[in-house]
C-alpha cells in the first residue's frame, strides 16, 4: 500500500536517450561559451607587446647583430680538450660500508 501511495503522489519521470543528448549538449555548450568568453577577453586585452620600447629593443639587437658579425670577422678560433681527471690513488681510510661489512 505504501509503494502505491509513493506512486501516485510523486510523478516520476522516465530518463530517457533525448533527455541525456539535451543534458550533455547543454553541459558542452556551457564549458564551450565559458571558453569563448575567456579567450575573447584574453585576446583582446593583451597587445602582444612584451617590452615597453619595441623600438629600442629593435636597436639593441642590431647592436648585438653588430658585435656578432665583428667578432666573426676577427676569425678567432678555440681549440679546446676535456681530459678526464687523475684518478686518485685508493685511500688508507676504508669506506663506512667496508667498515660496516668488518663488524
Amino acid at each position: 500500500m505504501s509503494n502505491q501511495h509513493i506512486a501516485r503522489g510523486s510523478r516520476q519521470r522516465e530518463l530517457t536517450g533525448r533527455m541525456v543528448l539535451v543534458g550533455l549538449l547543454a553541459f558542452f555548450g556551457v564549458v564551450f561559451g565559458a571558453n569563448g568568453v575567456l579567450v575573447h577577453k584574453a585576446l583582446s586585452t593583451f597587445g602582444g607587446i612584451e617590452t615597453d620600447s619595441s623600438y629600442r629593443a629593435g636597436q639593441l639587437f642590431e647592436r648585438e647583430v653588430a658585435m656578432a658579425k665583428a667578432q666573426d670577422a676577427q676569425h678567432w678560433q678555440v681549440d679546446a680538450k676535456v681530459t678526464p681527471p687523475p684518478t686518485a690513488p685508493p685511500s688508507s681510510t676504508s669506506s663506512r660500508a667496508t667498515r660496516l661489512a668488518r663488524l
